[in-house]
């Protein structure tokens, strides 16, 4: 602990600050974590998130998806995702998709990487991420929704806030480059070692 001080220290001395600024992956979600339910739609249905990033400007790279029934050889959903700019707020134009998330191994947590030349860079607003009943998955809904307004569905032909007390787990995985960080002065540090 004492060596790792020691270097700490070291570079604060010959920095004044430190401000990392990397592209990491960031993983946003508003559900609750755990699946209490299961969602089940009409072929063509439709249950989407709107996603806030963390900063501006960021990468949507990949969509994560809580999968409660899966079938071999059968793509649990088709992955829409579309911007912000309906009507008030609500989903509006496509940005990618719809596309085949493809069969899911297990249940659990199912990842679908957005090609990376579909990837694309949010500079405001928000944006959805979205489930369509094209296939043969289920969707986990998780209890408790602390983030209601958040929840939209598309049943027949409209979107609409979802006004259930669950939480549709559906995540976004983003890369920002300027991810929130704090600035450590030489004076702060050495408080810390006191």
């Amino acid at each position: 602990m004492k060596l790792l001080s020691a270097l700490l220290c070291i570079v604060v001395l010959v920095f004044s600050h430190i401000l990392i600024v990397s592209a990491e992956e960031i993983e946003i979600g508003y559900d609750g974590g755990i699946s209490n339910a299961a969602g089940y739609g009409l072929g063509g249905a439709k249950l989407g998130v709107r996603f806030t990033p963390p900063t501006y400007p960021c990468k949507v790279v990949a969509a994560k998806f809580y999968v409660t029934r899966t079938y071999e050889d059968c793509s649990v959903c088709n992955v829409l995702i579309l911007d912000d700019d309906g009507s008030s707020g609500a989903p509006g134009s496509t940005i990618f998709g719809p596309t085949e998330a493809g069969p899911a191994d297990s249940t659990g947590w199912m990842r679908y990487n957005i090609p990376t030349e579909d990837q694309f860079v949010v500079e405001t607003g928000d944006f959805y991420i979205n489930w369509i009943y094209e296939g043969c998955g289920t969707l986990g809904l998780s209890g408790g929704a602390t983030h209601p307004e958040r929840q939209w569905a598309d049943i027949f032909g409209d979107w609409a806030i979802f006004h259930e007390d669950l939480s549709f787990m559906i995540r976004a995985i983003v890369e920002a480059e300027n991810v929130p960080t704090w600035e450590y002065t030489w004076g702060h540090i050495k408080r810390l070692y006191e």
